[in-house]
This record gives C-alpha cells, sequence and structure tokens, in this order.
C-alpha cells in the first residue's frame, strides 16, 4: 500500500471516529394511501449527547404516484448528514451533507431502482443541545422537489452508530389497519454478516399487535441484545428485553415503540431478522 492511500484510510478510520452516533430512534413511510404516522408520515426525535452526534433512521416504501419522493424538516436549524440505500443492501450507496432549515425541507429521492424500499440514516455533524424532531413526509410528483444546498461526501465518512455497524430498520405499524403485508404487522430487517450490527424495529403496540416476535427465520437461539424504548424518549430510556433470539415482548402499553437489535458479526445466519405481530 503506498503513502496516499495509507493516508487516506488512516483519514477515513479517524472520520469515522470522529462522527459515530448515537442511534435515538427511527420512522417509517410505508404505506402512503393512509394518513397516519408510520403511514405517509413519520417523525423521529434526536436527543442531545454532549460530545457525540445523534442518529435517527427512516424506512421508505416508493410508490410512483402516490410517494414519489420525501420531504425531511426539522423544528430546528441543523446540520446534518445524509446515507441513503437500498433496505437489502449492507453499504451506503449515497451520502450528502446538507442545512435543515427549521421551517424549509429538502426531498430525497430513492437511489435504487432495483429496489422500492429504502432506508436511511441521518446523523447531526455535531452535539446537539436541544431534541430536535426530523420528520418525513410522502409527496407526489408533482410537488416541488428541492434539493437544498447539499454537498456529496463519501459514503464512509460517517459511522451511524459507535461499535455496532447501523443496517436497516423495520416497521410493524398496526394502527394502519390495513394488511398490504411487510411494514404493518410484520417485517424483515437485514444485519450485518462481517461487523457488530445494529438493527431498529418501530412498533405500534395495540389491540392487534400485543406482542411482538423477533427470530431470525428458522428461530434459532443466537446470542442477540433486543432492548425497547418509547420512540419519543433518548437512548438512555433503553431497556433490555432479551439477551438471545428468538425474543417475544409482551405488552407494555399502547403506543409507538422502538426496537434495537444488536448481534456480534456472523452470528445470525441469513442476515435477517424477522418481526411479527403476536395476540
Amino acid at each position: 500500500m503506498n503513502k496516499k492511500v495509507t493516508i487516506y484510510f488512516f483519514f477515513l478510520l479517524i472520520s469515522n471516529l470522529a462522527y459515530a452516533g448515537i442511534f435515538d430512534g427511527a420512522g417509517s413511510l410505508i404505506n402512503s394511501s393512509l394518513d397516519c404516522w408510520g403511514c405517509n408520515k413519520d417523525a423521529a426525535v434526536m436527543h442531545p449527547h454532549p460530545g457525540t452526534v445523534s442518529t435517527v433512521a427512516f424506512q421508505w416504501l416508493y410508490n410512483k404516484q402516490s410517494c414519489h419522493h420525501i420531504d425531511l424538516q426539522s423544528n430546528y436549524d441543523i446540520e446534518i448528514f445524509v446515507k441513503q440505500k437500498a433496505s437489502r443492501k449492507h453499504f451506503t450507496q449515497k451520502a450528502f451533507k446538507v442545512n435543515l432549515i427549521a421551517g424549509e425541507f429538502i426531498s430525497l429521492n430513492k437511489v435504487d431502482n432495483n429496489s422500492n424500499w429504502t432506508t436511511l440514516a441521518i446523523t447531526s455533524t455535531r452535539s446537539i443541545n436541544k431534541d430536535v424532531y426530523i420528520s418525513a413526509f410522502c409527496r407526489e410528483p408533482q410537488v416541488n422537489f428541492n434539493e437544498g444546498e447539499r454537498e456529496t461526501i463519501s459514503n464512509y465518512l460517517v459511522n451511524v452508530t459507535d461499535n455496532y455497524y447501523w443496517t436497516d430498520t423495520g416497521s410493524l405499524i398496526s394502527k394502519a389497519n390495513n394488511r398490504i403485508g411487510n411494514g404493518v404487522n410484520k417485517d424483515i430487517a437485514v444485519t450485518f454478516s462481517r461487523y457488530n450490527s445494529l438493527t431498529s424495529f418501530q412498533w405500534y403496540s395495540s389491540l392487534s399487535c400485543q406482542k411482538l416476535h423477533i427470530s431470525d427465520y428458522y428461530n434459532n437461539n443466537i446470542k442477540a441484545t433486543v432492548s425497547i424504548k418509547p420512540w419519543n424518549l433518548d437512548n438512555s430510556f433503553f431497556k433490555k428485553k432479551c439477551e438471545n433470539l428468538p425474543c417475544t415482548i409482551n405488552h407494555i402499553g399502547y403506543g409507538y415503540f422502538i426496537i434495537k437489535v444488536v448481534s456480534d458479526a456472523g452470528v445470525i445466519p441469513n442476515g435477517i431478522l424477522y418481526a411479527k405481530c403476536e395476540n
């Protein structure tokens, strides 16, 4: 390896350490025909972490007519990194830096013509000192697309989380009350085989989804930590529920929750987690 290449990779290593965030939560846009949180719009909250940046993630199901692109908005001015990829991909396909101005918006297209499912991670470029609500909304084709003053960055410049490689987020939004398949009463999420992995699910606990069962496809006994918190509270509110899969989380109250699953590299045989509602 020559000197220039060595310096380049050293720079990437330092940059990744500088921008390793804390995972605060996730949102979903999985059914643009319905008007509800988790359907055609959603919000996730970045919380203050002194000396450390914050990350939130979204899952988005593209629809040519009703969710042609999405808009991101914030309740405060904030500079962010945005990383986008197809849901089944491991690595970021597109990344940029942009100022998100309160009351304004920036728009995102899907990044992979072979997949309508997109996941995106949004990381603050510096520590924040107040809760920042990041909202996402489905938009129709004729609605204005705003690029914003974005600056393309290396796909590898930002680690979404520290110690674990964030790969995907899934959704169980039973409030939608529409059995469209994945994203409502069941969903899958990709884990990473080569690095320690962090995968998330958003869960709406309701009468029709009082329990949440998480496993690999074959219900293997796997070492993985499953934690849960209310969607709008900070990272310190994650409470451990299981240290192994399969894991069933019993009813703990109605409303939106964030599930975090962390695992060591390669312990999930096919690299995919399955989550489904149980009563």
